[in-house]
């Protein structure tokens, strides 16, 4: 009498550890990430797609290293449901860890730096701290922008910079490409009233070190997700 055939060796499933600092450290491209967070679920009915959240998958990874080796800012861009420019961005500073869901700002594509000087566009520099090569812009501490609601009426965000400041590091796409590894990098996060849609703001530069027209210019806007949001299953 046969009972069953003996179980072949089966490959350990990977364990979602959400207080590890490392697993945020390691997750390759092609793992699939799922947000149930109120946003993901109002785009997730927006588009007929149920009501559980939205599924993406990782298609980029990249890390920041602040100079001073203190924190780190891992950022994955996910893609599906034809969501574009789309970041799952992870900040670990010692044990802690914050997940901040970013997406770039529509209408203000990335631009040199020199052209928004040129444009008249410095209202993320703090006054007199444009930069220029060798000197690395200061972000502002302070920004405020109108924006419109549903009904179309106009109102005010204050976004407050982060105590950190504007922060310098190294960038590097991971795993490792070609001119996209220990690339300079300047950014500032923000954050403004929890009651606004997206309280959470990122100005970046990418590249540009001793560059007179500095690096290319980058807006962000989004907010803070817990990790009962987020589920991520890595790809092997």
């Amino acid at each position: 009498m046969i009972f069953g055939k003996k179980k072949g060796k089966e490959e350990p499933v990977p364990v979602f550890a959400k207080d590890d600092p490392d697993f945020w450290r390691s997750i390759p491209v092609g793992s699939a990430v799922s947000l149930t967070d109120e946003a993901a679920i109002e785009e997730a009915m927006r588009i007929g797609v149920g009501v559980s959240g939205l599924d993406y998958e990782v298609t980029v990874a990249e890390v920041v290293r602040d100079l001073g080796k203190n924190a780190e800012w891992w950022f994955y861009y996910i893609e599906g449901h034809k969501t574009e420019n789309l970041w799952l961005m992870v900040k670990i500073v010692g044990a802690d860890i914050v997940p901040i869901v970013y997406f770039e700002v529509e209408d203000f594509p990335p631009t040199l730096r020199s052209r928004l000087v040129a444009d008249g566009l410095v209202w993320m520099f703090e006054k007199g701290e444009v930069g220029g090569a060798p000197h690395a812009p200061v972000f502002a501490s302070d920004i405020f922008q109108t924006l419109e609601d549903a009904d179309g009426d106009e109102y005010e965000v204050h976004y407050r910079q982060k105590p950190q400041g504007t922060v310098y590091g190294r960038y590097s796409r991971v795993p490792a490409d070609a001119g996209l590894s220990d690339v300079f990098m300047a950014f500032s996060e923000y954050e403004a009233d929890e009651s606004f849609e997206n309280p959470e703001l990122l100005v970046m530069e990418k590249g540009g070190e001793d560059d007179p027209a500095g690096g290319l210019v980058s807006l962000y806007v989004g907010g803070i997700t817990v990790f009962n949001d987020i589920e991520v299953l890595r790809s092997c």
